[in-house]
């Protein structure tokens, strides 16, 4: 009969919107992902530190290895991300519905790496026979810069779009290799404003001089008002 095609389809076709309690599962979910995979790269980051030829040498492989990671690989894996999850219809079809962006998921997520970087770091004093001034502000610097980190990507992470995810995640590459590859290329040497490079260098060779605690506190303080802007910002809609 032709009656039968004309029949409205069910409603448990439509796809619902999923549960807040379902939200909120699956963010920490996807931050329990995100530490099982800083876990495992800095556990292959400790097996290839075991093939350098000094403790000393090692430990600043390590160091240079979570500023690496801290600064472009978490924002490149965060950015790449859309914020959607996949709620199930009654016709047995999957749909994809979007997520309401929260910043301070990217807060819990950098309060989570820092936790377990401190595993790493503090055995490190020992390995490489740092001082604790010195374990200190190796300590803050990374703390400091990926805090900053964590605020372009949580500015990210509003949009659903490429264009605003592509600056932020050009601008945390930026952050750490901007201002070194500009002095490669016009062949000076300046006090670096922006990348930790030049700070964290002089930390590791226990040069810890004011201008250095300066500069990371400077960052430190950059950090804490951004995302205290953001968290007054993040009280109107997220951008979908």
């Amino acid at each position: 009969m032709t009656g039968t095609s004309a029949l409205p389809q069910s409603p448990t076709s439509i796809p619902t919107r999923p549960t807040k309690l379902a939200i909120r599962q699956w963010r920490w979910a996807s931050t329990r992902l995100l530490v099982l995979l800083w876990c495992l790269y800095l556990f292959v980051v400790w097996l290839a530190s075991l093939q350098v030829d000094s403790p000393v040498h090692a430990s600043h492989w390590m160091v240079w290895c979570m500023v690496f990671g801290m600064m472009v690989v978490w924002p490149a894996l965060q950015l790449s991300q859309l914020r959607y999850i996949v709620s199930q219809t009654g016709s047995n079809e999957n749909q994809p519905i979007s997520v309401p962006a929260r910043t301070w998921v990217v807060f819990v997520q950098w309060l989570c790496l820092a936790l377990v970087n401190q595993s790493v770091l503090w055995p490190l004093q020992i390995t490489a026979n740092w001082s604790m001034m010195q374990s200190l502000w190796i300590n803050a610097a990374l703390l400091a810069w990926s805090l900053l980190i964590g605020l372009f990507i949580a500015v990210g992470k509003r949009s659903i779009e490429s264009l605003p995810r592509t600056i932020a995640m050009l601008i945390c590459v930026g952050l750490l290799f901007g201002e070194p590859v500009l002095q490669a290329v016009f062949g000076q040497s300046w006090s670096m404003l922006i990348s930790p490079v030049s700070t964290m260098s002089q930390l590791l060779i226990n040069q810890v001089t004011p201008a250095v605690a300066t500069h990371i506190t400077a960052v430190a303080l950059a950090s804490c008002v951004g995302w205290g802007i953001l968290g007054i910002i993040q009280a109107a809609p997220a951008e979908r």
